[in-house]
């Protein structure tokens, strides 16, 4: 994968066709907790367990909605207390949550570099180790993946509708892969500020060249 817009021989095609698979969006469902240093505890990503149901009226409910950037302000939405973000340490492996990563960038927009928090520029660039789903819809095989969307949580979108911040591109180095499973995993390596472009707007804003994934 390389620059904006590109995917390189990782599977330009693999990506493009992933829109129409795709039916649900971004919310925050209680997952088990990653202990790195403990970091885990109230650090990794805290998401209401919803119930899947037939009734649309909850689907439009804006509390089942993610904020739509960080600092955004709305009422209706609710809140939960964040950690303190830690200092950047340059050599060594960060561990992030998606929460270091979000932008004030409205849905299908195209991204740009201005949008970027003071954060997300400390972290271009460096290593660092965090926790997500593997995109059902982005991989074809069950065991030896090398490359994948790591999403926030389960129902994020990858495409048409989805907050492109809440997406990571994956790809593994040589001789490293994975098995794929509905369990959140960790992801190891270093992230940069990598934009996937497609249908004329952003579908992913990071990328990972991961080491392991656990």
């Amino acid at each position: 994968m390389k620059g904006s817009g590109t995917l390189g021989h990782r599977g330009l095609v693999f990506w493009l066709g992933l829109a129409i698979s795709i039916s649900a969006g971004c919310q925050r469902t209680d997952t088990t907790e990653l202990d790195h240093d403990k970091v885990a505890d109230d650090h990794a990503p805290v998401i209401e367990n919803l119930a899947p149901s037939d009734d649309t009226t909850s689907q439009n409910d804006p509390r089942s909605r993610p904020r739509i950037g960080a600092g955004a302000e709305d009422p209706t939405l609710p809140t939960r207390p964040r950690l303190p973000q830690r200092p950047i340490r340059p050599g060594t492996v960060n561990d992030i949550t998606f929460d270091d990563l979000e932008l004030k960038m409205p849905l299908d927009s195209m991204f740009d570099r201005k949008l970027l928090t003071d954060r997300a520029q400390q972290l271009d660039n460096q290593k660092v180790r965090i926790r997500g789903f593997i995109f059902a819809g982005g991989v074809f095989r069950q065991t030896g993946i090398t490359s994948f969307p790591l999403v926030m949580n389960t129902q994020c979108k990858f495409g048409p509708g989805g907050f492109a911040y809440c997406v990571i591109m994956v790809d593994l180095n040589d001789g490293v892969s994975t098995d794929f499973t509905t369990r959140p995993v960790t992801v190891e390596g270093t992230l940069s500020v990598r934009p996937f472009d497609s249908a004329g707007f952003t579908w992913s804003v990071y990328h990972i060249q991961g080491t392991r994934v656990m």
